[in-house]
């Protein structure tokens, strides 16, 4: 990033104004971070880049990040605890522990846990999204 330094925020990619916002909010040593789908406008490649360097951020800062996403793979890899929501007017929520190692590694994507977690929040969510209709 530092030969982007004298570079203005709209001269940068998506992936490098994610870091900068990243950098920006970790700047202050917080207790928690939230972050609103911090990675939805990247690109797939980018996304999983910025994933890896979220966990590593992660392991120095040892900050509680909340993340909000709409990608169950993405809230299963960077996850200790995911909770589904439903859409309203009933809110239904339901808590699901990520038993997968730690630091997650991008090609536990194929393994037989991983795709058991998935299973469940995909079914939760297909349950919620008839309840809606």
């Amino acid at each position: 990033m530092q030969k982007y330094e004298h570079h203005y925020l709209d001269q940068l990619s998506g992936g490098m104004q994610q870091r900068v916002d990243i950098a920006h909010a970790l700047a202050i040593y917080p207790r928690i971070l939230l972050m609103d789908e911090p990675f939805a406008p990247l690109d797939y490649q980018t996304s999983l880049m910025m994933q890896d360097i979220l966990v590593n951020l992660w392991e120095e800062f040892n900050t509680t990040i909340v993340f909000v996403t709409l990608d169950v793979d993405e809230s299963i890899f960077l996850s200790e605890l995911i909770l589904l929501t439903s859409a309203a007017p009933r809110r239904s929520v339901k808590g699901n522990a990520n038993s997968l190692p730690w630091p997650p590694d991008q090609m536990i994507s194929s393994e037989t846990d991983f795709l058991e977690i998935k299973r469940e929040c995909m079914e939760f969510i297909r349950v919620e999204s008839v309840r809606m209709f």
